[in-house]
């Protein structure tokens, strides 16, 4: 309620321009009379913090305004003259009474064009007295009676976001979303950046989607959830889904909840469920995948395998080795946590660590191919160190895949990183001689010769390369 003491130039003296019925010499009179005191009250009174009833001049003034009004019972300009007067001294039930009289007599709350500046606009006064009515209504437990209120103010004053937003708080605090929602939808176009109004929109939008208990049940669980109360927020969501079985958000929580708790087997019964709502999501897909894997290799070596997997798609790869391991120590039959820890250790260049960890996948399972792929390379780098052994390994798939050109330049690499590598000789030699050129072929097969005097491969393919060149 506004309280500041309001600086008038001129109180009442322009007026709404109506058709008026003829107004007699006694009414006319006694109306000028009571303008004049208004004016004086308010010089009277410009130092105080509030004009009220008790002031003797504006006591005066509305007692001339009732008895002029008494004199012409339908002359909207007394009418308005009053409704303006008790807004001014806070005496909303009254005024309240002379603005819809005023409003029935076809009068507006657009003030004329000469309108002082330093006047209150009529449909200001109006609007408080309204939603003042209406907030001691709400407050007095009589909602019904502060709609009202509020919709009158509405009625006239459209976007009026003070009436708007208590028609949509108490239409929403009633439990009637789809009656809340249009005055909601109205204030978000008036303040698009205002949180409140996106949040009780959003909560209306909700509760008519998934109806009010689930609704209002599923929030109480968000409340808990963040308040480090877990064990009652899974059972609010939970709870949602009794009241509605489709509401998604709910089992998406309780999902994440049961995760969060180290309950597999109810994680998984939601994240299907959610599934089975959305079957594309590829979220609820991988954490339906987590609750498995938990229940399968028990909950810790589950979350240190996935937090490994966090770290990897990070980039973070030791960090990322370092869950894996855990994971395989947690649960040794874990084969999964076994190769990924392996595949990181190799990528991060520690040969050492990842034959370890590939021999650990064989003794698993001895027929994965993969890892007795990367178990060679790994034993080859090694040897012949990271670098060599990486671009021979990338050198080989190449040939096999009839990409000779780059596999020569792989090749060469490796000879280059490590002119020790016999292997990677050997292999040039042989790519030259599959391309009949025989003289180079025969350097590089007498160079793998050289690192491998007793390997007869080489030593044939040599002699052959040359015997080729002579004929």
């Amino acid at each position: 309620m506004r309280r500041a003491v309001r600086l008038l130039s001129i109180l009442f003296a322009v007026l709404v321009p109506v058709v008026l019925a003829q107004r007699s010499p006694d009414a006319e009179a006694l109306f000028q009379e009571a303008l004049s005191t208004a004016q004086r009250a308010r010089e009277a009174y410009e130092d105080v913090e509030i004009y009220t009833y008790d002031q003797p001049l504006w006591r005066e003034a509305i007692t001339l305004g009732e008895r002029a009004l008494g004199s012409a019972p339908q002359d909207p300009e007394i009418t308005r003259f009053l409704a303006r007067s008790y807004s001014y001294v806070n005496w909303h039930v009254r005024a309240w009474d002379y603005w819809l009289s005023y409003l029935a007599m076809g009068g507006v709350l657009e003030d004329p064009s000469d309108f002082s500046e330093q006047e209150v606009p009529s449909w200001e006064q109006f609007s408080e007295a309204g939603t003042e009515l209406g907030y001691a209504r709400y407050l007095a437990d009589d909602e019904q009676a502060a709609v009202s209120y509020y919709e009158v103010v509405v009625t006239q004053l459209p976007d009026n976001e003070e009436a708007l937003t208590w028609l949509g708080r108490i239409h929403f605090e009633q439990g009637r979303p789809v009656e809340a929602l249009p005055y909601w939808e109205r204030l978000s176009q008036l303040e698009p950046e205002d949180s409140g109004v996106q949040y009780y929109l959003s909560r209306t939008q909700e509760r008519i989607a998934v109806g009010v208990e689930a609704s209002d049940t599923f929030q109480e669980g968000i409340v808990a959830y963040e308040g480090g109360r877990q064990e009652e927020a899974l059972d609010r969501f939970e709870s949602a889904l009794t009241f509605n079985g489709g509401f998604i958000q709910a089992a998406v929580w309780a999902g994440r909840t049961s995760l969060e708790l180290g309950l597999p087997d109810r994680a998984k019964r939601h994240w299907e469920h959610v599934l089975s709502l959305s079957p594309g999501d590829g979220r609820a897909a991988y954490f339906l995948g987590v609750a498995e894997a938990q229940i399968t290799w028990g909950v810790e070596a589950a979350g240190a395998f996935f937090e490994g997997q966090s770290h990897y798609g990070q980039e973070d790869l030791e960090a990322a080795a370092d869950d894996f391991a855990s994971a395989v120590e947690l649960n040794p039959e874990y084969l999964e946590a076994w190769v990924w820890a392996a595949r990181t250790y190799q990528e991060l260049g520690q040969p050492t660590d990842a034959i370890t960890y590939w021999q650990g996948v064989l003794a698993i399972d001895p027929q994965y191919q993969r890892a007795r792929y990367n178990l060679n390379l790994a034993e080859q780098e090694m040897v012949y160190g990271v670098e060599a052994a990486r671009a021979f390994a990338e050198a080989v798939e190449n040939y096999q895949l009839a990409q000779i050109d780059e596999a020569e330049v792989l090749f060469k690499q490796a000879v280059e990183a490590n002119p020790e590598f016999s292997e990677a000789y050997g292999w040039l030699g042989r790519l030259f001689f599959s391309r009949s050129e025989y003289e180079q072929a025969s350097q590089y097969y007498q160079r793998a010769l050289e690192l491998e005097p007793d390997n007869e491969d080489y030593r044939f393919f040599a002699e052959e390369s040359e015997r080729l060149v002579g004929s």
